[in-house]
């Protein structure tokens, strides 16, 4: 067992295994890491679209990340908008420390170059088309922590 992995926390998969997910994974490259405040960094990462893989997501949506030599899977909200993708086949991902493997392994050890696997899953999310078609004229959203991670992708796809 890895180092990072003897802290043993609710499993990720296991809490939302009734929430559909993309089938297949996806391959994404660190091109950035920022530090947000001393607790919080964001990761940009590249992920080339091709004709059998892409990203397909809304605003809201999480990803299953899976690091080659860590066995316990991350869920991480994307804070960038699928607008983002679709231009630069770039997506950011703000992770808060902890002592969860994944999120310890984000910041004391990913370095850009790093490579991790990712699919989209999450049902808490901002469909334009519905909100349009229903006739939303207002939102409010309410958020604290790294709770405002699926929101940024939120508001950011509204703005625009």
């Amino acid at each position: 067992m890895n180092q990072l992995e003897n802290n043993k926390k609710a499993n990720h998969l296991e809490r939302t295994s009734h929430i559909e997910r993309q089938k297949d994974k996806i391959s994404a490259k660190i091109i950035s890491i920022t530090n947000v405040t001393p607790t919080i960094k964001t990761f940009l990462f590249h992920s080339p679209s091709s004709s059998s893989s892409s990203l397909d997501f809304l605003p809201g949506q999480w990803l299953d990340v899976f690091i080659s030599s860590i066995s316990i899977v991350g869920g991480f909200s994307i804070t960038s908008t699928p607008q983002l993708y679709s231009n630069t086949n770039t997506f950011e991902l703000a992770i808060k420390n902890s002592n969860h493997p994944p999120a310890k392994w984000f910041h004391e050890m990913a370095r850009i170059g790093d490579m991790v696997q990712v699919r989209v899953g999450g049902n808490f999310v901002w469909n334009e088309e519905i909100e349009y078609q229903q006739g939303t004229e207002r939102i409010i959203f309410i958020a604290g922590g790294v709770g405002m991670n699926p929101l940024m992708s939120m508001i950011e796809n509204w703005k625009n």
